[in-house]
Parts: structure tokens; C-alpha cells; sequence
């Protein structure tokens, strides 16, 4: 090659370096390159964004679920309550007009309560005189009780129920018993015989036998006449034995005046 071809060779080689540096600094400052660029990085950045809010959303769709659940549940819970609160209002109702009704009939019952306990207190009186103090005590202190209001009418009839079996139980009670008794003036300790609560008979700590009848006063405790002694002590022998059963001869103090009336 001639030197003037080399020569020529090597300029048009710089040429085409010169001309592949320009065009790629052309494009590298392109504005349609870096718009788009631009435009890429925007779109990724939108499309981060609506996952982002489409995330958002389904949280928000989830807790908006998830409140309503517990609204609904709320909702049937109180609704649960409010029907508990009328069934309990309504229990209560039907108690208070119970209570009314059981207070009204305690009211109505107090009066017939005290009308038995004066017949009973009677029937003490004038029955046979068979521990009477005590057994007026107790009727007594149930009508104070009654009276004061510490008793219920109810309480207080079925008090006095169980007061009218005692006394219904020593009608058919044959039994040796020791109380206080009214002889000559004098109040005395003595064993009694009591044959239900149709006779009674009793032997004094000193030995005396004696009779309960009855006169025009009302009951009274006799010293037994000569005859009547052996009767009464076989009928107390008989008992201290503990013989319940069997056929005595007694004095009968409903038949009038007893035969030689030992003397006062």
C-alpha cells in the first residue's frame, strides 16, 4: 500500500470512531429514552402502589368482616339478655303476687291460730290436772310469740299442732310421773299414776296416797280413805314394777263422794 492510501486509510478509521462516539452520545441523551425510562419506573412504582391498596383493602375487608361477626354476635348476646331479663322480670312478677298472696293468707290464718291456742289453753284448764304450769307455759309462750310478730302464723299453727299431738298422745299414755302438787294448802312433790287423761292418782314423798277428782271448784288432790289405799298402792306397785297392762280395782273419782272420807 502507498503511503497516501495508509495516509487516507487512517483518516477514514478516525472518521468512523468519531462518528460511533457521537451517535452514542446521541443516544444516550435521547429525551424519548429517558421518558420512557422514566415512564417504566412510574409504572412499577403505580403497580407497587395498587398492590399496596389492594392489600389495604382486603385487610380492611377482613377487620370489616370480622366487625360485623362481632357485631352479629353482640347483637345476639343482648338480644339472649334482654329475653333473660323478662323471664327474670317476670319470675320476679309472679313471686311478688305469691308473697302478696301468702301474706294475705297469713293474715287471714293469725286469727284461727289464736282461737285454737285459747282452746287449747282451756282444754289445759280444765282437763286433768297433769303438769299443767308446764303445759300452759308452753301455750302461753307461743302466743306471745305470735303476738310480738317473732312468729309466723304458719310457724305458730304448726307449733301448735305439735303441742295438740302431745296432748292427744297423753290421753292414751299410762305412765309413773313425778310433778308438783296442791294437798291441804301445801304445794308438795309427788309421784303420779296417770291413766290417760281420765284418772290420776298420786302417792306423796311422805308416803300418802291419794286421789284426783273432782268437785263443784273444779280438780282437787285427795288424801284415799281407808278402802281406797290398797287399790291405789297395788295400781303404784304395778307401775314401779313397770307392769303397764293388767286389771286393777281403782277408786273412780266421777262417782261422787269417796267411802270414808279420810279426815282433812
Amino acid at each position: 500500500m502507498t503511503p497516501r492510501r495508509k495516509s487516507l486509510t487512517r483518516g477514514l478509521v478516525a472518521l468512523g470512531l468519531l462518528a460511533g462516539l457521537g451517535a452514542a452520545a446521541a443516544r444516550d441523551d435521547d429525551p424519548l429514552d429517558t421518558l420512557a425510562r422514566e415512564l417504566v419506573e412510574r409504572r412499577a412504582a403505580v403497580e407497587r402502589l395498587s398492590a399496596d391498596l389492594e392489600l389495604k383493602k382486603a385487610v380492611e375487608r377482613e377487620e370489616l368482616r370480622s366487625a360485623a361477626q362481632q357485631k352479629a354476635d353482640v347483637e345476639r348476646q343482648l338480644k339472649a339478655l334482654e329475653l333473660e331479663l323478662a323471664d327474670a322480670r317476670r319470675a320476679a312478677a309472679e313471686r311478688a303476687a305469691a308473697l302478696e298472696a301468702r301474706a294475705q293468707a297469713r293474715a287471714a290464718l293469725a286469727p284461727m291460730v289464736k282461737r285454737h291456742l285459747e282452746a287449747a289453753a282451756a282444754g289445759v284448764r280444765e282437763g286433768l290436772p297433769f303438769k299443767r304450769a308446764e303445759r300452759e307455759a308452753a301455750l302461753d309462750d307461743l302466743r306471745r310469740e305470735l303476738d310480738a310478730g317473732r312468729l309466723r302464723p304458719d310457724e305458730a299453727l304448726a307449733r301448735l299442732w305439735s303441742a295438740l299431738e302431745d296432748e292427744l298422745r297423753l290421753t292414751r299414755e299410762v305412765g309413773l310421773h313425778r310433778q308438783r302438787i296442791e294437798l291441804d294448802g301445801q304445794t308438795l312433790l309427788a309421784d303420779v299414776a296417770k291413766l290417760g287423761m281420765t284418772l290420776m292418782y298420786f302417792r306423796a314423798l311422805d308416803g300418802r296416797l291419794g286421789v284426783v277428782d273432782r268437785d263443784a271448784r273444779g280438780w282437787r288432790f285427795r288424801v284415799c280413805a281407808p278402802a281406797e289405799r290398797p287399790l291405789v298402792g297395788a295400781l303404784f306397785d304395778a307401775l314401779d314394777k313397770h307392769l303397764r297392762q293388767g286389771f286393777f280395782v281403782l277408786p273412780n273419782p266421777y262417782a261422787g263422794a269417796a267411802p270414808e272420807e279420810a279426815p282433812r
